[in-house]
């Protein structure tokens, strides 16, 4: 409704300054996620909350309140227990159940012993769609595990807005 804090936009409604973006979320890890298996897609869990003003993360995914366009970022630490393994390293948002898009990282030679991967996008949601992030790691030694590279700054984590 109209008051001394709202606007009137061209489609024909009142709304509070800021974009609209009310429904935010910022999750990470608090500690490492192994083990886990070679060369297999992990779902990456987050079991730490900065905020979510929606309360609509929940079970390691972030579920859509309403129809709209929505702003995801993802950044996972993949890494092995030995100097010069990794071999290959992706990362995927899955849009309900299944892969939905993927970003991948191919070492050829000096294998690392981590790999940063960050993925980010923007998606036209349903509501009830819901977006979870997973990891691969393929390794030639070692056990691999998603990090959290430390108490600070957080490597792994997970953020989005409805747009």
């Amino acid at each position: 409704s109209a008051s001394s804090s709202t606007f009137w936009r061209g489609d024909g409604t009142w709304v509070a300054p800021g974009g609209g973006a009310s429904e935010q979320f910022f999750v990470h890890k608090s500690s490492d996620q192994s083990p886990i298996t070679t060369a297999t897609w992990t779902k990456v869990t987050f079991d730490t909350e900065a905020f979510d003003t929606g309360s609509n993360f929940a079970s390691d995914k972030y579920t859509a309140p309403s129809d709209g366009k929505y702003f995801f970022y993802a950044q996972v630490l993949n890494m092995t227990s030995i100097d010069t393994n990794i071999q290959f390293s992706k990362m995927a948002f899955y849009k309900n159940g299944a892969e939905y898009m993927a970003t991948f990282n191919e070492y050829t030679a000096s294998y690392p012993k981590k790999a940063n991967m960050t993925m980010s996008t923007l998606l036209d949601l349903s509501a009830t769609d819901y977006i979870e992030v997973y990891s691969l790691i393929q390794r030639s030694g070692g056990s691999p595990t998603l990090s959290i590279g430390g108490d600070t700054p957080k490597y792994t984590l997970f953020m989005g807005w409805k747009m």
